[in-house]
């Protein structure tokens, strides 16, 4: 199979370090499939990059302004442009090396005329909307013209519905591409996550581990106790993810949550513990946990909430506009996580569903 990943996907990720990219990179090899990164997507991926360190530049630079005001002291930002310019260039030098390191082709700009890509856009054919979708477009051609070439299925991971329909699957308008080339409709499949990828086309080829999943859920597994590495460091794995507001069960006014501490962990379920071919293991877990969350309610919001609604607050200037508060929920989750079987060190954990715990 032929994967083309989008720049969706590595932007949720910037360092390719979550447990579903160490499984799709370290099962590659194993399974003949070939990796396929368009060049456009790179690109975008490295603008998105940049603007996110400015973004923290701008953030750490408005919290030193406060300090400034409060205290009269004024302190230098560790994030200087320099250093910025300089984490881009190291960004881009990893980003390059991972790509070489498991084969991936990297495919050139395609060739198409301005005519037949301003006909689509006018027609607002897929993967055109409103919002635009010139280089949605000249990535559909490249999975095209891969199609044309190879005789396997291509595998487009993506999160962008513009290229999908109500049930993410390939919309109509990108179907009929395929026809009219004189391809079969379901030579390219669209997979909406690389943990969908994963789990139907890399995870049957590795080896079950019943034994350690028994151990691990009696907890009497050397070096491991899940329990402890789920509170002690799923905080530092997932840092910063931001989460909707329904999935954790918050109104709407509690903007943006992200976990700041898991307080404890219960009914622990390991579902699931494969090899991989590096010798970690893979570790698929269902629990329930209580976190704390961290997120921004609008000051405007705020002032209006009846007192046994308002949650927490922290910081109550934390721009103009809002407040940052925190607030206890006991949620479902669901995760993977990797680990060395000799030492039990965690290297990697993903968060991969969460949603609001009701107590039975």
């Amino acid at each position: 199979m032929r994967i083309v990943v989008d720049s969706s996907i590595i932007c949720a990720d910037f360092q390719l370090a979550s447990s579903s990219f160490r499984v799709f990179f370290d099962g590659i090899p194993q399974t003949g499939h070939s990796i396929y990164i368009p060049k456009l997507v790179i690109d975008e991926v490295r603008n998105k990059y940049a603007e996110e360190l400015q973004s923290c530049q701008s953030g750490i630079q408005g919290q030193l302004g406060k300090v400034h005001r409060v205290t009269g002291q004024t302190l230098s930002s560790p994030l200087t442009d320099d250093k910025a310019q300089q984490m881009v260039e190291e960004y881009d030098q990893m980003l390059e090396a991972c790509l070489r390191q498991v084969g991936a082709t990297i495919l050139e700009y395609p060739t198409v005329s301005h005519e037949i890509i301003v006909q689509r856009e006018l027609c607002r054919k897929k993967p055109f909307s409103r919002k635009g979708g010139y280089r949605d477009y000249l990535i559909w051609e490249n999975i095209l013209t891969i199609a044309e070439n190879e005789n396997e299925p291509v595998a487009f991971i993506t999160k962008d519905r513009d290229f999908a329909d109500d049930e993410f699957r390939l919309h109509p308008d990108l179907v009929a591409d395929i026809k009219q080339r004189g391809l079969e409709p379901d030579c390219v499949i669209l997979f909406e996550s690389l943990e969908r990828f994963v789990n139907e086309h890399i995870k049957p080829t590795m080896e079950v581990l019943e034994d350690v999943r028994i151990q691990l859920s009696a907890g009497t597994y050397p070096h491991l106790q899940l329990e402890t590495a789920i509170v002690e460091q799923l905080p530092d794995f997932i840092g910063g993810i931001e989460f909707e507001p329904y999935e954790i069960g918050f109104p709407p006014e509690f903007e943006s949550p992200t976990i700041s501490l898991v307080l404890d962990v219960s009914e622990i379920e390991v579902r699931d513990v494969r090899r991989l071919s590096s010798g970690e293991f893979l570790v698929w877990i269902d629990a329930v946990a209580e976190c704390e969350f961290d997120f921004g309610v609008y000051k405007a919001d705020w002032y209006v909430m009846a007192e046994e609604a308002r949650p927490s607050v922290w910081n109550h200037d934390t721009n103009a506009k809002y407040v940052t508060a925190s607030a206890t929920k006991l949620v479902d989750i669901a995760l993977y996580l990797t680990f060395d079987p000799d030492s039990g060190e965690v290297t990697s954990m993903e968060l991969t569903y969460i949603s609001e715990a009701f107590e039975s």
